[in-house]
């Protein structure tokens, strides 16, 4: 026997040959060729040992689907290269044949609640009848499986007859001793069908005791020893006396017990103050092709001496979508579950000097340290690549990402016991920020060749410390250095040149100083987690006595502490003695940032207090960025606490170098000066700046400059760019402010309500065409509860109804119309009142009130802009009256309006977008009256070229849907690519705006090509 203590069993089940008895089709897309590839990418991840099949291989039991079933078997076995001896299988109820016995079948399943079990059960295993029972019927009723069991024989599976097995007439048992493990492993196949034969199974059917049990023990009716693996079809909640079975499973030495039926993967465990037993359902392979189907792998552990414990769970599952079916992994099954594959015990703590504590997330990372530092062999003898840096910001979890690469990857590699402690696998070399002078390359190999032994000249020492570090370590084997906290540029300077002179050694670097090395390093950037793993992490590390934190408090604490592993693992410390989020939000920032874990006995506070502590960890950062280089200059550290006081979204260089009063072309070079001390994020292609939030909490208690100060830069960069100026620098000037949209809401919220009006005045064109909506909504919100100057209230109100209106918001528009209507009539405005009684016909127009919409524009509106003479007004107003004929079917009339009304003022007056919108709704007309040609020339020629040089996204997404529906209507099949870009821009704009008009464009699209509309 050798030390093998691991195994991987696929675990399939109800696969139902013959259930597509007239669409054949529909399984083969589940399991032909996209199995196939299924069982190759199984194949791929590692070697499977066993094949177990939890039943109902068959749908009805009949000797022809057994034929189809083989082949399917074989090919499993085939891919994955598992000996037949390796593959295992129960009966379900579908591999009954109902037809056959159904009147002995009945007597024996309703007669069985009239004896004791244990006669019941003594009967079955070859003892005397019942009182009452015919001895003939459990003959008969096997019979019913007789398609099932020949099929074994057919199969070369003939060991899993029963009649071969202890119990003579249900089940088997192989004791399998050529897998390399300590002790034999017991497969046992329960059979729960024999006695199924209706819908109306639950409850009724039937291990028996004598099964169970003789299937589980030796000769003199002992326990076996070894490891035992049971399989089964059914749940045992199903069976009558499936709590007995549980106990007897338990009691006699089953750890593992793998049933299907459900057609619903499940994963369970039952434990006794005794024993354990974990139960695992696979998913079904087959209900149709549009099910969810699934298989499972375990991972299982087979300590000596000790029951089998499944490690890890793997699930695929199939993903039936139209035209792209395929089996994937599935993370669906239950949190923690990365890539399909879950764990199914917590891990081992790791043993000091590494840190303890949850690991979560960071695959991608550790598959990148891995690719680097281990060979596609596993080996350590071949490191890839000279060095590796971990590079990040303070806090982001550096260290525990090498630790745990090594302690769960380049520990196995080594071969070395599961036991051994990761820490004496590598050498450490922590430098120390506080030090007086700094260091050298010299200097680090010294301390190197003392650890190591490798004493003698410094002539020489790097030939040394190169052999003692290659060959060294453990087996033989190289040491792998990981060298620690290169946070500035005289460490990375030092580091680099060691690193140079040990060319061969596989170094790992943790640094905050980015770009560290040269071209042959490989770089592994860290970021915050993500918030998926935020919230487990927290969740995972807050005690189960502490506060009750729910998945939303723990995402919303996760995004208030930037997802900063350090900061969440303060803030799980201080929640597990029963603070709520808010409570420790409110005491971190009380604090000033300077709060420590919870626990005094914290191993980060132990190891360096300096970077357990969210403050002093910035702190060493900012003193580095003080001390020397660029930012020794007061004016570039009076720039990073500007971005703290500016938007915490990313900003681009324009506005990032207004904020920080940093010329534009000499901004790049100061971003990249502090993005390389991890003090700001900075992407040189896209010229994107953004500072961490709880690096931004830091700064903001520098003195200088303050908060009032940077709002008033961002004002001096917004409010040029506002005004509508009916050009092209219109559409240059508003498309900056869209890239900046999410800086443009952090200003509004700082904007002194003095200074309001003259921002609402400047931005009023800008608000109403290009939103956001819900944005100047509130900032109109928070200027009406400030003022109370009728003439600011009057413009504020105006505004405010139009971007309710364009929002989708009609009964707030009309109300806050309304009130602008009042206000004006009482201070003697008609003008303004004759504008909001537009805007109130607007709202009833949006919502079919035809006839008192046109009644308002009629009567009380246009009367107004005739007397005071307002040529531009009385047009617009006149083009919302054909509008409306144009929606009762006035065609004519409107089409008479609009050419005689309204663009000869448009024309006049030089406005060129509104004699676009007017050309647009010409073409409208003429689309309804079938002139399709002209429309379409119209929209192409006259309107949409004008709202794209004036960049009014708006009128250029509704312009450019309306043309995809006149194509559409035209009926040419080479239309389709421009329709399909058409409504594809116009609906990412509309999403982008949050505009009603997106739902709207999504349902023109799937009118037209039957289809979603793809994302963008």
């Amino acid at each position: 026997m050798s030390d093998r203590r691991t195994l991987r069993i696929l675990h399939l089940s109800d696969l139902h040959i013959g259930k597509e008895r007239t669409s054949g089709w529909r399984m083969r897309r589940v399991l032909g060729e996209a199995w196939t590839r299924n069982l190759h990418d199984i194949a791929a991840d590692g070697p499977v040992d066993l094949v177990c099949f939890t039943g109902d291989l068959a749908q009805s039991g009949q000797a022809a689907q057994y034929e189809e079933a083989s082949r399917f078997v074989d090919e499993v076995l085939r891919v994955l290269k598992v000996p037949k001896a390796r593959f295992f299988c129960v009966p379900g109820n579908h591999d009954v044949d109902r037809t056959i016995a159904s009147d002995a079948w009945r007597e024996m399943r309703d007669g069985a609640w009239e004896v004791s079990p244990q006669a019941y059960a003594r009967w079955l295993a070859g003892g005397r009848a019942p009182r009452g029972f015919d001895a003939a019927w459990p003959d008969a009723l096997l019979r019913r499986q007789a398609a099932y069991r020949d099929w074994l024989d057919a199969a070369g599976l003939s060991a899993q007859r029963p009649e071969h097995g202890p119990h003579g007439r249900f089940g088997y048992r192989i004791s399998l001793d050529d897998l390399g493990l300590e002790a034999p492993l017991h497969v046992v196949g329960l059979d729960s069908a024999w006695l199924a034969g209706d819908d109306d199974d639950a409850g009724k059917l039937r291990l028996t005791d004598e099964q169970v049990v003789r299937l589980l023990t030796d000769e003199r009716g002992e326990r076996l020893p070894g490891w035992t693996i049971a399989l089964v079809h059914h749940p045992l909640s199903d069976l009558a006396d499936g709590r007995e079975a549980q106990r007897l499973l338990s009691e006699f030495g089953v750890s593992l017990l793998l049933h299907g039926h459900l057609h619903d993967a499940e994963v369970s465990r039952w434990t006794t103050p005794a024993a354990s037993l974990h139960v695992s359902a696979a998913g079904s392979l087959y209900e149709t092709d549009q099910f969810p189907n699934g298989v499972q792998l375990l991972d299982v552990q087979l300590p000596k001496g000790r029951p089998i414990e499944p490690r890890h769970l793997w699930a695929r599952c199939w993903s039936g979508r139209s035209g792209r079916g395929h089996w994937h992994n599935d993370d669906g099954l239950y949190p923690g579950s990365v890539g399909g594959k879950l764990r199914l015990v917590p891990p081992d703590p790791p043993d000091h000097p590494f840190t303890p504590g949850k690991f979560i997330g960071r695959d991608d990372e550790l598959a990148k340290l891995q690719r680097a530092l281990l060979p596609e062999d596993g080996s350590t003898r071949h490191p890839t690549v000279l060095c590796c840096a971990i590079e990040g910001m303070a806090g982001v979890g550096k260290t525990r990402l090498a630790e745990h690469f090594i302690a769960e990857h380049w520990l196995p590699a080594l071969g070395l016991p599961e036991d051994t402690d990761p820490a004496t696998v590598c050498q450490r070399l922590i430098l120390d920020p506080q030090a007086l002078e700094p260091p050298t390359a010299l200097g680090l190999g010294r301390t190197l060749t003392d650890r190591l032994r490798a004493h003698g000249p410094d002539e020489g020492l790097w030939d040394r410390l190169k052999a003692a570090l290659s060959m060294g370590g453990p087996q033989g084997g190289p040491w792998l250095l990981l060298i620690e906290n290169v946070d500035a540029a005289a460490q990375a300077q030092a580091v680099g040149e060691l690193v140079n002179r040990l060319p061969g050694v596989p170094i790992l670097v943790t640094a905050r100083y980015q770009k560290l090395g040269s071209t042959g390093w490989t770089r592994v950037p860290v970021a915050p987690m993500s918030a998926h793993d935020a919230r487990k992490l927290l969740l995972a590390e807050v005690e189960p006595d502490g506060h009750p934190l729910t998945d939303a408090e723990a995402d919303d604490l996760a995004q208030r502490l930037g997802r900063l592993p350090l900061a969440l693992h303060i803030a799980a410390s201080h929640l597990s003695l029963g603070l709520t989020p808010q409570a420790f939000l409110d005491e971190l920032r009380r604090a000033g940032l300077d709060l420590p874990p919870a626990e005094p006995g914290d191993p980060r506070l132990s190891a360096d207090r300096a970077r357990a502590v969210v403050r002093s960890s910035f702190e060493l950062s900012w003193r580095h960025w003080c001390a020397g280089g660029p930012g020794a200059d007061p004016a570039w550290q009076q720039a990073l606490v500007a971005l703290a006081h500016g938007p915490a979204n990313p900003t681009g260089l324009s506005l990032s170098a207004a904020i920080t009063a940093i010329d534009e072309a000499l901004y790049p070079v100061f971003a990249v000066a502090a993005a390389r001390l991890s003090l700001l994020q900075y992407q040189p292609a896209a010229r994107m700046t953004q500072l961490h939030p709880l690096i931004a909490e830091f700064l903001r208690q520098q003195p200088e400059p303050t908060e009032a100060t940077v709002t008033e830069r961002l004002g001096g960069w917004f409010l040029p760019l506002l005004p509508e100026t009916g050009d092209e620098r219109q559409r240059d000037a508003w498309a900056r402010v869209e890239q900046e949209v999410e800086s443009l809401a952090h200003w509004l919220a700082a904007v002194p309500v003095e200074q309001g009006p003259a921002v609402e005045r400047a931005a009023k064109d800008y608000a109403t065409t290009r939103g956001p909506y819900a944005l100047w909504q509130q900032f109109c919100e928070r200027l009406i509860a400030s003022h109370d100057d009728p003439a600011i209230l009057s413009n504020v109100l105006w505004t405010q109804a139009q971007v309710l209106e364009r929002g989708g918001q009609l009964s707030a528009a009309q109300d806050a119309a309304r009130r602008k209507a009042d206000l004006d009539q009482a201070r003697g405005e008609e003008h303004g009142a004759a504008l909001a009684l537009g805007q109130i016909a607007d709202v009833l127009q949006a919502r079919g009130e035809l006839e008192e919409a046109l009644r308002i524009r009629r009567e009380e509106a246009l009367p107004v802009y005739e007397k005071l003479g307002d040529v531009r007004e009385r047009a617009v107003t006149m083009g919302k009256i054909a509008d409306v004929l144009q929606a009762r079917g006035e065609l004519e009339e409107a089409l008479r309006i609009r050419r005689e009304e309204e663009l000869p003022v448009y024309e006049k007056l030089g406005d060129v977008r509104s004699r676009a919108v007017t050309m647009g709704k010409i073409a409208d007309v003429l689309q309804a009256r079938g002139e399709l040609e002209e429309a379409l020339r119209i929209r192409r020629e006259e309107a949409l070229p004008v709202y794209e040089k004036l960049g009014d996204v708006r009128s250029l997404l509704v312009g450019r849907t309306n043309l995809a529906i006149c194509l559409a209507m035209r009926g040419q099949i080479e239309d389709a690519p421009e329709m399909i870009d058409l409504l594809r821009r116009a609906f990412g704009a509309a999403r982008r705006l949050g505009l009603p008009e997106a739902k709207q464009i999504a349902d023109v699209f799937e009118q037209i090509f039957g289809v979603e509309i793809p994302e963008v």
